[in-house]
């Protein structure tokens, strides 16, 4: 089956609708990026051109990132910490299932 590479235009963090925009160039001070994250504008930045598949672990690498601002798991207590990332990684696979299904499907390619 041939599936088309799809480009996500937004995703779901916890209560927070993020758009993501694809960009040429990304970088910051430290030198070139392959993605950002704009808690404040609710925006992925992804840098545009890069293997799909790359691009796919640019976005979740991110939404981790969303989730960790969302639900703030700074908390000493071990379990507490993985309660609390336990809940947001559930949300945010119920919350995507089309981004999750494409993620898991080209992950098993």
């Amino acid at each position: 089956m041939n599936h088309k590479n799809k480009k996500f235009k937004k995703i779901r963090i916890i209560s927070s609708n993020y758009i993501i925009t694809y960009h040429k160039e990304l970088k910051d001070e430290s030198g070139n990026l392959d993605g950002r994250i704009s808690e404040t504008f609710k925006e992925i930045l992804a840098r545009d051109g890069m293997l799909y598949q790359r691009t796919l672990q640019v976005i979740m690498h991110e939404a981790m990132h969303g989730i960790e601002f969302e639900m703030p798991i700074n908390l000493n207590n071990e379990e507490d910490r993985n309660i609390l990332l336990t809940t947001g990684v559930t949300c945010f696979i119920r919350d995507n299932p089309e981004f999750i299904k494409e993620y898991i499907r080209v992950l098993n390619q």
